[in-house]
């Protein structure tokens, strides 16, 4: 009968076909993972070592069960098999856990990115009313002065018209003349008192405006990039329930293959008994 050969090309993932997968004949006997062949005596422990691969290594387990398979050692080429797909499944757990570890690093500087751009929109927010209540102060400041010169003009025409009266009269009233003349010019100093500070509280009107536009501005940039800081936050968490959930069906993946394991080498230990037993009895 032709010699059994080990197909392992391609390694499959560590799920349970993995255990089928694992391990081919071209012998025409029927058999599966758990069918044990007959054997006439208890098959010898071969345990050799692959040329330059570290020793417990997947290069190292598969070079042995390629050699048990060479020597017609099926069964322990069944459990070096096995071995190999645990070896395997461990190596991706260990990626998984780094990768997991690598995304929590990301998310805590996610998180203190988060708060230092919390902090400056709230330093940005509270400088922002500052401003607003200095330029609502002013544009009342301003609107004070506008009332006042309206005011002051209608004094003046007022003024004005006296003036024409008393200079009708100018002969009985030149003391009255001179006094209206005094007022109008304390009322005309006034006036340009008035119009200095109202060229003054338009012009911090103005910078104000540009101060506040700018801060809006800051803050605008500031609450975008908290936005873009909990997009980010929320990415990494969703990466991480999924690296998570891959862990976790690795885990239960190892899990069974060393159940598989357990019942395959009591399996094992049962037949070689029998065996013994029937040698003996011959």
């Amino acid at each position: 009968s032709p010699e059994p050969v080990l197909v392992l090309d391609e390694v499959p993932e560590t799920e349970p076909e993995v255990i089928e997968a694992a391990v081919e004949t071209e012998a025409p006997v029927e058999e599966t993972l758990f069918e044990i062949p007959a054997a006439t005596a208890p098959p010898e422990p071969v345990v050799p070592t692959a040329p330059h691969a570290v020793a417990g290594s997947a290069e190292a387990l598969l070079y042995t069960t390629q050699q048990a398979m060479a020597q017609g050692n099926v069964v322990d080429a069944k459990m070096f098999a096995l071995e190999l797909a645990v070896c395997m499944a461990r190596q991706e757990i260990e990626s998984a856990q780094g990768g997991v570890a690598a995304t929590e690093a990301v998310l805590q500087e996610n998180q203190k990115a988060i708060k230092n751009a919390e902090r400056e929109v709230t330093a940005v927010d509270t400088k922002t009313r500052t401003v607003v209540r200095a330029l609502e102060e002013q544009q009342s400041l301003l609107s004070d002065k506008n009332n006042a010169m309206d005011t002051l003009r209608e004094d003046m025409g007022n003024v004005d018209t006296g003036i024409a009266d008393l200079e009708e009269q100018i002969k009985a009233l030149q003391e009255s003349l001179e006094e209206e003349r005094t007022k109008r010019a304390d009322q005309e100093a006034t006036l340009t008192q008035y119009q200095d500070e109202a060229t003054r509280v338009e012009g911090e009107i103005n910078r104000l405006s540009e101060e506040e536009s700018k801060i809006r501005q800051v803050l605008a940039q500031a609450e975008e990039a908290v936005a873009n800081l909990l997009d980010t936050q929320l990415a990494c968490r969703s990466d991480i329930e999924d690296a998570q959930a891959i862990l976790r069906k690795k885990e239960e993946a190892v899990q069974d293959i060393e159940r598989t394991m357990g019942h395959v080498a009591e399996r094992t230990s049962i037949e070689s008994d029998d065996v013994a037993t029937e040698n003996e009895t011959e």
